[in-house]
């Protein structure tokens, strides 16, 4: 995979775009206003276990959210595999400049723009070079955008680092790729060692 088939897909339309909203109330941490709910089996081996009521994301909340200023399920973000995925990932931290190192398991990806004010925010790469990681910090009251290329099927966990964070609830699941993806890639790995 190069650079360019990251930064510019052939065609612009084609890229998942998810725009996330880090924040803590009291004790919660949240992307969106969803606190990450942790399942009682690991998603990636188990994934049999999957309910039609497992999973919620903005457009699918459970019933006891409703309402409510934040929500506690599991989260999960879907891409399909071998998409584009662009993250605008914002500080709401209102004054408190506490950053948030941001880590997505799985993948690494690019950072093409970030800011320390989230009220200007700038979609346009700001370098033909950008630097290319697994965890970036994210300015408390300022913005940064990721792109990664979703070219590995899985449950793949999407999370702040400082542990009361991440236990808090910001966090969140990628699902790259259908379940029928995600089996066949573990038959191939059960299969070969």
């Amino acid at each position: 995979m190069s650079i360019d088939d990251v930064l510019v897909p052939k065609n612009a339309g084609s890229y998942h775009n998810f725009f996330v909203r880090l924040g803590n109330v009291a004790t919660y941490g949240a992307f969106n206003n969803i606190s990450f709910a942790e399942q009682h089996f690991p998603l990636l081996t188990q994934s049999e276990e999957i309910r039609k009521d497992t999973f919620c994301d903005d457009r699918n909340l459970p019933d006891n959210c409703h309402g409510k200023e934040y929500c506690f399920c599991t989260h999960r973000l879907k891409v399909k595999l071998n998409s584009i995925v662009q993250i605008t990932l914002l500080g709401t931290e209102n004054g408190n400049f506490m950053n948030h190192p941001i880590h997505l398991h799985g993948s690494h990806f690019y950072i093409t723009s970030i800011g320390s004010d989230a009220t200007k925010i700038s979609y346009e790469p700001q370098s033909e070079n950008p630097p290319y990681k697994d965890t970036l910090s994210v300015p408390g009251s300022g913005y940064a955008i990721i792109r990664f290329k979703a070219d590995n099927p899985g449950f793949w966990f999407f999370h702040c680092h400082y542990d009361y964070h991440h236990a808090a609830g910001m966090s969140a699941v990628f699902q790259v790729g259908d379940l029928e993806d995600i089996t066949k890639d573990q038959r191939t790995i059960q299969n070969n060692s």
